[in-house]
């Protein structure tokens, strides 16, 4: 297995597992569905940018405190990332 692939299939691993993560505010699964245009969402530990609907998230941080999914960044009417 190369280093790429391996790398693929650990984000892989890494964005199933954070997008079943429940939080007071629902799910990653649920906060993309709503928010079809965000393409970064942050809950305080980790950060996980959506590319197609599949969310790649880093690891959370040591001692973080976790907080709702939110959209960090989002596309504007222009079709360009802004920060929110």
């Amino acid at each position: 297995m190369t280093a790429r692939t391996q790398a693929s299939l650990v984000a892989m691993i890494v964005s199933m597992f954070f997008a079943g993560t429940a939080s007071a505010g629902g799910t990653l699964t649920e906060k993309i569905r709503e928010n079809p245009t965000c393409q970064q969402f942050d809950d305080g530990c980790s950060i996980c940018k959506i590319s197609q609907g599949v969310a790649a998230c880093s690891s959370p941080a040591i001692a973080c405190i976790e907080t709702e999914w939110h959209c960090a960044s989002n596309l504007s009417k222009t079709g360009q990332l802004e920060g929110k």
